[in-house]
């Protein structure tokens, strides 16, 4: 684990505010550093223990092991590291920022957090603070979408070298992969008193409903 900067408790002053920035290092690309981030907050007045694991169980553990001894949380990462953080976040019950460093950052954008991080630190230093629901599948809690089907296979593509290298230019290529791959598959939704089934290449589960895609 790879501690970047970390704040001493003991520099914690009275009524001092005080924020845990877990940054995942393998999220996108930026050309902002921990340092800088580390600053902009500190010259807010906020004292940072600040972190850029190397593996996606860390930055969990990190959470769950300081997460509820700070007055709130900052996550640098994209849609796929805000979700695996959901268990733990919910854990440590704090408000949580959000720094959109992946590559699509889809949840970034339904709320409205500028995909620009210097912006987006100043949103979370401004305190605004609203909640949002979550969606449950198979017992886990997820952020904005889960889903079944091509986008899962897009995703087996999109990852490693090409993912490093192209950023949001690896999608179309790693559609491609996925459209040579994938099949379509039989569903059954069930939904108060009503029952559909249908062949679909698509289904998504979003936190105000479902749609399948055939």
């Amino acid at each position: 684990m790879d501690d970047a900067v970390n704040s001493t408790p003991g520099d914690t002053g009275p009524g001092r505010t005080t924020a845990l920035l877990v940054v995942n290092r393998n999220s996108g690309t930026s050309d902002v550093t921990l340092d800088q981030l580390v600053d902009r907050f500190r010259q807010a007045d906020v004292e940072v223990s600040a972190f850029f694991p190397e593996k996606p169980e860390e930055m969990e553990d990190l959470i769950r092991g300081r997460g509820a001894d700070m007055d709130f949380i900052v996550l640098g990462g994209g849609d796929g590291t805000l979700n695996r953080a959901v268990p733990a976040l919910l854990a440590a019950k704090r408000p949580v920022g959000i720094l959109p460093m992946g590559t699509a950052n889809d949840l970034a954008r339904t709320l409205g957090i500028p995909a620009d991080l210097e912006e987006a630190v100043s949103v979370i230093l401004d305190r605004h603070i609203r909640p949002i629901d979550l969606g449950m599948v198979n017992g886990r809690p997820f952020f904005n979408v889960a889903s079944v089907g091509f986008s899962v296979a897009i995703a087996r593509f999109h990852k490693g070298e090409r993912k490093r290298l192209l950023g949001l230019l690896s999608y179309p290529l790693s559609w491609l992969d996925a459209y040579r791959t994938h099949r379509s598959f039989r569903a059954t939704i069930a939904c108060d008193d009503t029952v559909t089934t249908c062949r679909c290449v698509q289904l998504v589960w979003a936190t105000d409903g479902i749609t399948a895609a055939g």
